[in-house]
């Protein structure tokens, strides 16, 4: 019985839907306090993604396929899907540079030519830190550690850094594997000075941002025409709206002249009858 908008496009990586509902009842005036609305939000979306078949999203719940319900995660799987969102979250929003941007992020570069050399590399019987640096500086890429003992890989000639355990997973994701890297390599080192002399045989460079002018023109035409059709509706809107209140005015002036003729009326018959002072006034 509440009043809702909803609004679907899929100008953005998947086509979605943006819901808003007016808390307060169009009738009664009354508000809808819900209690712990994002449960009963999340129990639904579940609900309707078993319903159409759609990939099910990370949540307070999840579906059951032999119960056929929607049942609550429990707090061990919570730390599980939040583990699993942090590893994802660097290459998502890399995704969506290279997606919107029609450029390729240092992320992907990382991962491709950089991180099979790294793991080539590692193979071998005997590797180190200076070989590890002097791989990566040939891709025009450098390795740093952190204070906290994670790892860095930086492009050379720029401020753009990405997490070593997001582009080479094998050997720097997770406490474990750096533990058994640095087993393997001995203590971290930093690059020799022979090293970081070497001019890199390739390396990453951010290509300026680009958007795609026939779509921006359209676009504009299209806000353009929306402006028009809403300065139109708003004219027509507004019109209607003078004309009402002027017609009241017309007919609130007409009922005023007929109160005030009645009024003259009656008095002019107090006037016709001469009645004493206290019986005209009551």
């Amino acid at each position: 019985e509440h009043q809702y908008v909803i609004a679907a496009h899929s100008d953005t990586g998947n086509f979605h839907a943006h819901v808003m509902v007016n808390r307060v009842h169009p009738e009664t005036y009354l508000a809808h306090y819900p209690e712990f609305s994002k449960r009963t939000l999340d129990r639904c979306m579940r609900e309707l993604e078993a319903a159409q078949d759609w990939r099910e999203d990370r949540g307070l719940f999840r579906w059951d396929r032999a119960r056929g319900m929607a049942v609550q995660n429990t707090r061990a799987d919570m730390e599980r899907q939040r583990e699993a969102q942090t590893v994802d979250r660097g290459m998502d929003r890399a995704s969506r540079v290279e997606h919107f941007a029609d450029t390729e992020s240092l992320q992907a570069y990382a991962k491709g030519a950089p991180a099979k050399a790294l793991r080539e590399l590692l193979r071998e019987d005997a590797p180190s830190w200076q070989r590890v640096h002097a791989t990566l500086r040939e891709h025009g890429l450098e390795l740093e550690r952190g204070e906290k003992g994670g790892y860095t890989a930086h492009a050379l000639g720029g401020e753009l850094r990405v997490k070593a355990s997001d582009v080479f997973k094998a050997n720097f994701a997770g406490k474990a594997n750096r533990e058994a890297l640095e087993a393997k390599l001995g203590g971290f080192q930093v690059p020799a000075r022979f090293i970081t002399a070497r001019r890199p045989e390739q390396a990453y460079t951010a290509p300026p941002f680009r958007r795609d002018p026939a779509l921006r023109e359209e676009r504009r035409l299209a806000r353009a025409a929306e402006r028009t059709s809403l300065r139109k509706d708003h004219g027509e809107h507004r019109s209607k709206g003078l004309d009402a209140v002027r017609e009241h005015r017309a007919e609130a002036r007409e009922r005023f002249k007929e109160l005030a003729a009645e009024a003259a009326a009656r008095r002019g018959q107090v006037r016709e009858l001469q009645l004493a002072p206290a019986a005209a006034r009551a």
